[in-house]
């Protein structure tokens, strides 16, 4: 009886093809903390990291059970076009695959934040990127996803390793 189940197991497999494999998690070749990852002429490094941010401002207190964390970012712009960054545009990735926004409003205090603004072809800009995650979060990437003026985006993205 067991081997007559098994055939019958096989033959669906066999007759449905074969299972879609699962992509892993992470991506394995992203460049690593100092790194750069270059697209379609545009860069993208996290450089530094900050963990717990220490430069809050006075007016912001994370939520219970959570930490601020900033990354010191540089980006980019050989594209032949004007690029906007924002703080909005980068996104933190842990170790669970959870995702989380920058938002620089925690860190106004600090001088080095990255503010909004337009970096012309040829131009490059470093700035922090803050952002309010879990204590228990571990950090794994993050990823930058400029919109340019046709509504379309291009995602880059570099682990938070060495």
């Amino acid at each position: 009886m067991r081997r007559l189940l098994g055939l019958v197991a096989l033959f669906a497999l066999s007759a449905c093809g074969t299972p879609p494999s699962v992509a892993p998690a992470e991506p394995t070749d992203l460049p690593g903390l100092g790194q750069t990852f270059t697209s379609n002429g545009l860069s993208f490094s996290a450089v530094k990291i900050s963990d717990p941010q220490t430069g809050i401002s006075i007016l912001y207190t994370p939520e219970p059970n959570h930490r601020l964390v900033a990354i010191q970012v540089i980006v980019g712009n050989d594209s032949g076009k004007d690029l906007h960054v924002q703080a909005n545009y980068f996104t933190l990735i842990d170790a669970d695959n959870f995702i989380y926004k920058g938002d620089n409003t925690a860190i106004v205090d600090e001088p080095d934040w990255l503010p909004a603004l337009n970096i012309a072809s040829g131009e490059k800009v470093r700035g922090w990127v803050a952002f309010t995650i879990p204590e228990s979060s571990v950090l794994a990437s993050i990823k930058f996803v400029p919109i340019d003026e046709k509504g379309k985006s291009i995602t880059l993205q570099v682990s938070l390793k060495p």
